[in-house]
């Protein structure tokens, strides 16, 4: 099959206008106080993946029984936007484990190019900060990993368990977060 130029650019800019991700928050009312709170993403193929949830408790967000980030104020310093980032898991309750390790990568682009830096919480597990340049109004877009590994006694055996997350970050709707979830997972 052969296409024009014409045919291709066409095509070229269809793509381009589909490739976003929408995030759409859903609420589940469990009675008139509780609540869980959780965002879709949901991809161009119509694929769908829960990110991140927040349980509400008695009317108030219950930080220890959810999972999300929040991104703090932006500050433009030298055309680079420093960013900080608050990141609340289910696992900071647990009171023992053997290790933890939390990342946060972020996907930079620069002009024509682009990379992926990763970082590490700055205090603690729960704070990111970092520096963003941004040439075209772009959305923060990267995705939080985090391990941890437990020692467990399962029918007497001792036994080591890994529990781990990964969710999506971005700051607008809808997203170009290259990090394709579904991609990964059919893999």
């Amino acid at each position: 099959m052969f296409f024009s130029c014409k045919r291709a650019s066409k095509l070229e800019k269809f793509e381009k206008e589909n490739s976003n991700i929408n995030r759409i928050w859903l609420v589940d009312k469990q009675n008139e106080v509780d609540s869980l709170k959780s965002e879709t993403y949901i991809f161009p193929t119509g694929d769908s993946i829960q990110n991140q949830y927040k349980k509400f408790a008695n009317g108030k967000l219950d930080t220890l029984n959810s999972y999300f980030y929040e991104f703090g104020e932006l500050k433009t310093v030298n055309n680079k936007q420093k960013v900080n980032l608050e990141f609340y898991s289910c696992y900071d309750t647990l009171k023992k484990f053997n290790e933890r390790k939390i990342e946060l990568t972020i996907f930079h682009k620069n002009k024509d190019s682009s990379y992926s830096k990763t970082y590490s919480p700055i205090s603690g597990y729960n704070h990111f900060e970092f520096d963003y340049l941004d040439f075209q109004n772009e959305n923060i877009s990267g995705m939080i990993w985090e391990l941890v590994q437990i020692d467990t006694v399962i029918d007497g055996q001792e036994k080591v368990r890994f529990l781990e997350n990964v969710i999506l970050v971005d700051n607008k709707n809808p997203s170009s977060n290259p990090f394709d979830l579904i991609g990964w997972s059919k893999k």
